[in-house]
């Protein structure tokens, strides 16, 4: 149960430090989550077989888990998740930014 919440807790971090590299303000969410989708099965089927085998999506977890394991013991603690939800909202800020420079440089066009 606890493998099953963290790594859907992963995941969601993955897809949400994702979206912002896919999100286009001129890009409907159907689109937005088609592109996702795609990045993702790039991302995750490394032998190119167009599917996603267990071993693959384990070892992309793994990488995940790893990640999120800020001080390697095995263990995600609340400062560590806390750390990774930080990074996220600090990369939306980032892109929300970025996208509204590129909505007022248009706007001046």
């Amino acid at each position: 149960m606890t493998r099953t919440l963290l790594l859907s807790a992963v995941s969601l971090a993955v897809l949400g430090l994702s979206a912002p590299a896919f999100a286009d303000h001129h890009m409907d969410k159907k689109e937005m989550h088609k592109k996702m989708e795609k990045h993702m099965m790039e991302k995750m089927d490394t032998d190119g077989d167009g599917k996603i085998s267990k071993a693959e999506a384990d070892a992309h977890h793994e990488e995940k888990f790893k990640k999120m394991d800020a001080n390697g013991d095995g263990f995600i603690t609340k400062d560590e998740k806390e750390a990774v939800r930080e990074k996220m909202k600090e990369k939306r800020g980032e892109y929300k930014e970025k996208m509204k420079e590129k909505r007022d440089a248009a706007s001046e066009e």
